[in-house]
């Protein structure tokens, strides 16, 4: 099984940090800072960081570093439009990642059959039901709920959030993640727990691009945590 996965089963709320670039330092000051788990990318034009983010040839020395320095579950996000076919991505569950993390419209059906990765799926503003029972059904081990219009990127966390991730997380069979498309603050993180959701993944919303930003936050909001007991 995942790691990843093993650990949102057992925790409380687990911290995954979705690092702005694929950087080792930045890497490194997560997991010094107390994250439980990292996520990087290919294959995309990242909205909230404002990062392009190249091909896996492109990418591949910084991520083998990442996956060298991290003692935590990494896992990867492998693109929308150009999503790898089965050689790339048994390469990448070769070079050692967790899981990957992929919309749920971007999905292959294939890739649900991998072995060797954990499998997230995100589930997008607007999702029908049926959508989830689907993911329920493919084997998904995790929902990412990825649930915020474009448009509120950023802004504070409201009732009608808290609602949608409740709707999520009452409704998968698997473990949920929230993502800070809005600026969830270190305060509002028992509030999170309270939903049902089983991990908080935090981004460039919330954490920076910089060094000693995402080192910043993440202590933050791995007090915050720590806290809930």
């Amino acid at each position: 099984m995942s790691r990843l996965i093993e650990l949102m089963n057992r925790n409380i709320l687990t911290l995954i940090v979705s690092l702005p670039e694929n950087s080792p330092e930045l890497a490194m000051a997560a997991v010094e800072a107390g994250a439980d788990a990292l996520k990087v990318h290919i294959n995309i034009k990242h909205r909230a960081a404002g990062t392009k983010f190249g091909s896996l040839d492109d990418e591949r020395a910084a991520l083998q570093e990442i996956l060298d320095v991290a003692d935590v579950p990494v896992g990867i996000v492998p693109g929308e439009k150009d999503v790898p076919g089965e050689s790339e991505m048994k390469k990448l569950a070769d070079m050692g990642f967790d899981f990957f993390d992929i919309k749920l419209k971007c999905l292959p059906e294939w890739m649900m059959k991998m072995k060797g990765l954990g499998r997230i799926v995100a589930l997008e503003k607007d999702y029908a039901f049926d959508e989830l029972m689907n993911i329920n059904s493919v084997g998904a081990d995790g929902v990412e709920a990825a649930i915020v219009s474009a448009s509120e990127y950023g802004r504070e966390l409201n009732v009608s959030d808290l609602q949608g991730y409740i709707s999520v997380a009452i409704s998968s069979k698997v473990p949920v993640v929230v993502p800070t498309q809005k600026a969830i603050r270190p305060s509002e993180v028992p509030i999170i727990s309270d939903t049902g959701v089983k991990a908080l993944m935090i981004g460039a919303v919330v954490t920076g691009k910089t060094v000693s930003s995402l080192k910043k936050a993440t202590r933050e909001y791995r007090i915050a945590i720590d806290d809930l007991g």
